[in-house]
């Protein structure tokens, strides 16, 4: 169906848009009839609407990344998997060094909070051991 829409708007220059809107609405009169002959005449126009965006959509997104710039880009090293998903959240690469300075300074807390509960439990164990001698004394 593509084949036939992008034959019949051949005018010897062919545009991205021109093969988005032939996929979409090849996708469009695909999805409409497989809606109707699946699942009866109520599904023509959704089938129609998904599967022409689908179709729309694929191929546009498939132009961009295929197209060639119109002006040649400075000569950057391409990035790989790792660094390309760095730039996208709060992740970022540590050298080894800059992980051990990481690891040093979370040690570094874990003990002092451990120091402070350990002067915790030191003054509730002391607080305890004078409360029986007071609960002892006033009997009369």
């Amino acid at each position: 169906m593509r084949g036939v829409i992008l034959h019949a708007w051949d005018t010897g220059n062919q545009l991205p848009s021109d093969r988005s809107k032939a996929s979409g609405i090849a996708g469009a009169v695909s999805g409409g009839l497989t809606g109707a002959v699946f699942r009866g005449r109520s599904n023509i126009i959704p089938g129609a609407l998904v599967l022409g965006f689908f179709g729309w959509a694929g191929q546009a997104l498939l132009d961009k990344r295929t197209a060639t710039p119109a002006t040649p880009k400075e000569n950057k090293p391409k990035r790989g998997f790792w660094e390309s998903m760095t730039s996208i959240g709060a992740v970022s690469r540590l050298s080894n060094d800059e992980y051990a300075q990481m690891l040093k300074e979370r040690m570094f807390k874990l003990d002092v909070e451990i120091a402070l509960l350990d002067d915790k439990i030191d003054a509730l164990k002391k607080n305890q051991a004078t409360k029986p001698a007071e609960e002892e004394e006033p009997k009369n």
